[in-house]
């Protein structure tokens, strides 16, 4: 593995965790009523989808060595499943916020 691509694959695990972090904690910044949070909620899912891409894409290029990437695995999954086992809860009539 040359220097620049050990660097390349450095860069991109810094974005990577950067990514996972910021959807992590995008729903904590704002207040639970309103617009705002909404948009909050759909900026972290869509921080989550470029998480994923990412990851994908890395593994993609560097296999192996690219597993480093799913160290954001929790913070960025973590709203989109809150959320779907919100929605299983509301749908299947028990614990429904």
């Amino acid at each position: 593995m040359t220097d620049s691509n050990r660097f390349s694959l450095r860069l991109v695990t810094f974005v990577d965790l950067l990514v996972a972090a910021a959807a992590f904690a995008l729903p904590w910044l704002f207040p639970e009523d309103g617009d705002r949070y909404t948009k909050a909620l759909l900026w972290s899912i869509s921080l989550t989808m470029v998480w994923l891409v990412l990851t994908v894409c890395a593994l993609a290029r560097w296999r192996s060595r690219a597993a480093w990437m799913l160290l954001g695995a929790p913070l960025a999954l973590f709203v989109p499943l809150a959320l779907g086992w919100a929605f299983l809860a509301c749908a299947y009539g028990k614990g429904c916020m």
